[in-house]
């Protein structure tokens, strides 16, 4: 479904307000293509639980959200598991690509090691 014709979603990644370029890399080492979104790098967050009814008591629950990078849908085309992608320096591997059908994609990232 394509984005309302009131919205543009190009305002919100523009390079001079929330946006950055990164590097998308084919594999990990295909020619390099510039592309632009919004990278969000969450911190891992913990959190006990002190139960709720006696099976859950003493459990604990870790949150560890993984970094993003928020492009146009448009722009994700070709970008894959095992691709990588550098922001501001620093190659992350892809994990998984989503389309959230209004124009938009995430791209989930995770730590490089080589």
């Amino acid at each position: 479904m394509p984005a309302p014709a009131w919205e543009d979603i190009g305002a919100f990644l523009r390079l001079q307000d929330f946006a950055v370029a990164a590097q998308h890399r084919p594999g990990g080492n295909g020619a390099p293509r510039e592309v632009v979104g919004i990278f969000d790098d969450p911190v891992e967050v913990a959190a006990f639980n002190a139960g709720r009814g006696a099976r859950r008591r003493g459990e604990f629950e870790i949150e560890t959200p993984v970094p993003t990078f928020r492009l146009k849908a448009d722009d994700a085309v070709g970008i894959q598991r095992l691709d990588t992608l550098t922001v501001d320096g620093r190659v992350w591997d892809v994990l998984a690509v989503k389309t959230d059908g209004h124009g938009m994609a995430t791209v989930e990232l995770g730590a490089r090691h080589d």
